[in-house]
């Protein structure tokens, strides 16, 4: 499968398409999202809406929210996830040094 890299408006737009549906698929997605960003069940969506800035927050939400539809493939959902993750460790390494 062709992993494609997704554009920040393109996340965007995900959001606001496929993310906005009610009931148990806003949930779910929420909380898949809080479960492969921290690998586990001890911080929910709500902890994580916290510490994520919104712009990022709604990018992240979008692209789960996308893979969720099928509209994007399982390795392009997980190579955004690890891009976060990296940005997030520079980010955090920056700050300590």
């Amino acid at each position: 499968m062709e992993i494609k890299h997704i554009r920040e408006k393109e996340a965007r737009e995900m959001y606001s398409d496929y993310y906005l549906t009610a009931g148990a698929d806003k949930f779910y997605i929420r909380e898949t999202l809080a479960l492969n960003l921290y690998n586990s069940y001890t911080m929910g969506f709500t902890e994580i809406a916290k510490i994520i800035c919104k712009r990022e927050l709604v990018k992240l939400l979008g692209i789960c929210a996308a893979w969720y539809k099928g509209k994007i493939n399982n390795d392009t959902y997980v190579n955004e996830l690890i891009r976060f993750k990296v940005k997030k460790r520079k980010f955090k390494n920056a700050k300590t040094n």
